[in-house]
């Protein structure tokens, strides 16, 4: 039997930072570059400087920074994953603050501000989606757009059911546990790494909410947004009743 002395439970992101490059970053950098960058050619999005925010360890901020040679702001507030964004190099290109987005505050306002990575789904209270949102339109120049993505109450998992999908890692094995709960729309995930070479094992558990476009559209108009595009991630296609994933192309004001 695992004695319980070794096994920490951490905050979320605490433990993974070190891991979550290899997990989940760097695997899914290149389908977010890739969507954003037709959604700029479809919808003609200009910008000089941007944010990203739930930055995580900071490669798409960096991404957005070289490719676009614009100044970017990289926001979080899990030191740890801000923390690797330092070793992993990602500092070197984007400027690095530590915030909740609830109450983003950039040092000036910026044409683009972009949220990967179901980051608006890890706002658990809907008031607080409202208020992220208008804390992003706050910080918008004028014809600046808000362009993020998030998972849908429109899942296809059972409530009875624990999914388990595992990651790749170095040095360790990392594991997720995922619980859906139809009722109040949460997505309940226990993270465990497992150290091979120290015989400990970490748990962080993570809390997200699935939630409805048409809530997500009209806390985005209460902002002061004006909505350009609903789309489903999978194909940036229209969104339809069954979509899981929802990128939206959001605009302030202004001329586009």
């Amino acid at each position: 039997m695992r004695s319980a002395a070794n096994v920490a439970r951490l905050a979320p992101y605490a433990g993974l930072a070190r891991s979550y490059d290899i997990a989940l970053g760097r695997g899914s950098l290149s389908r977010v570059t890739g969507t954003l960058r037709r959604l700029i050619r479809r919808y003609g999005i200009a910008f000089r400087s941007a944010a990203d925010i739930g930055c995580g360890t900071g490669l798409f901020a960096a991404h957005l920074a070289k490719h676009w040679r614009i100044p970017v702001f990289a926001v979080d507030r899990s030191k740890s994953m801000l923390r690797e964004a330092f070793r992993n190099g990602s500092a070197r290109h984007a400027y690095i603050l530590c915030q909740d987005i609830r109450m983003l505050t950039l040092p000036r306002p910026v044409d683009l501000i972009t949220a990967n990575f179901d980051t608006i789904n890890h706002v658990i209270n809907p008031a607080d989606v409202a208020e992220t949102f208008r804390r992003v339109h706050g910080n918008l120049r004028l014809g600046g757009h808000f362009i993020f993505d998030f998972v849908t109450d429109k899942q296809p998992w059972l409530a009875t059911q624990v999914y388990v999908r595992r990651l790749p890692a170095h040095g360790c094995d990392v594991a997720q546990r995922i619980v859906w709960d139809p009722l109040r729309k949460l997505i309940i995930v226990a993270l465990t790494q497992r150290w091979l070479r120290l015989g400990i094992r970490t748990v962080e558990n993570h809390v997200e909410r699935a939630y409805a476009p048409l809530d997500m559209a009209r806390w985005l108009r209460d902002a002061g947004f004006s909505i350009r595009a609903i789309l489903d991630a999978a194909t940036l296609e229209q969104a339809h009743a069954r979509s899981r994933r929802i990128v939206v192309v959001a605009h302030r004001g202004g001329s586009v």
